[in-house]
């Protein structure tokens, strides 16, 4: 509860994680309060990293802040392996190379929170691989729920060397992701594409309530939700899942790869009680 972990250094070499904290092998991590400052790590988790091994973590009334996952580390305030929750929290001015906020391997989901003003910076030296620049914000390689929650301001930035070097500027998201009422995701930006939201369709994109996305770039032009690889051919292809009523001020912008009639993209309303269509 409370308290401060402010300016430590992982130094050793790349598998050296978790600057500010290390959560091991059958442990759990809850933080109610507090600061996770400055920390830098030469691995993963510049502030906190979560190992595989470990069981769920909390984190509540937090503030993780200016902390540095190393050249090619992931996760500039958080990296986490497994299971957890955010709410009631601030996670900005962190710096990786995948993550600048948050790099998830398992569920997450953040509620009443700020992902701001992180960075992901890559030079794309290696293609295809994981650790070019994806995520400013968030990085989300399981199920995403995101509810009263703000992501702006996020960057991330890489040589464009490959098709997956910076993208996502505000989160990129590989799997189930949900969208609840108060999501804003706005002013961030993307080198290459996606400055809002990078999302792969092999998993949907369900929204309900009040939701912004909007204002966000990638390239110098406006990039805000940013679909790949749409089969246009498949009536149960769904982008995007409506489950619930849209209050009448949601705004989101729709870019999809492949597609320019936006007509073309499926858009589905789900009695959720039915099941998907």
């Amino acid at each position: 509860y409370g308290g401060k972990i402010t300016g430590n250094n992982t130094d050793k070499d790349a598998t050296s994680h978790g600057g500010g904290v290390y959560i091991g092998a059958n442990a759990a991590f809850t933080m109610k309060g507090g600061e996770i400052t400055n920390n830098t790590a030469s691995g993963y988790g510049g502030g906190v990293y979560i190992a595989k091994d470990a069981k769920s973590y909390s984190i509540s009334n937090a503030t993780i802040t200016g902390n540095i996952a190393g050249a090619n580390g992931m996760g500039g305030g958080i990296y986490a392996y497994v299971d957890g929750e955010i709410s009631n929290s601030k996670i900005f001015n962190n710096q990786a190379k995948s993550g600048g906020g948050i790099h998830s391997r398992e569920v997450l989901t953040i509620d009443n929170s700020e992902i701001c003003n992180n960075k992901t910076i890559a030079d794309g030296s290696t293609k295809g691989d994981i650790t070019n620049a994806l995520g400013g914000g968030i990085y989300s390689n399981n199920s995403l729920t995101i509810s009263n929650t703000t992501i702006s301001g996020n960057t991330v930035s890489g040589e464009n060397v490959s098709d997956r070097d910076g993208i996502g500027g505000g989160i990129y998201a590989n799997s189930t992701t949900t969208f609840n009422d108060g999501t804003i995701i706005q002013n961030n930006t993307a080198s290459t594409a996606a400055g809002g939201v990078y999302r792969s369709v092999s998993k949907p994109l369900s929204i309900a309530g009040k939701i912004k996305i909007t204002d966000n770039t990638a390239s110098g032009t406006t990039s805000n939700l940013y679909f790949s690889n749409v089969d246009t051919s498949n009536n149960n292809d769904y982008p995007i899942l409506i489950a619930g009523q849209l209050d009448e001020e949601t705004s989101i912008g729709v870019t999809v790869k492949g597609i320019t009639d936006t007509d073309a993209m499926n858009i589905a309303t789900v009695d959720e009680s039915a099941g998907d269509p």
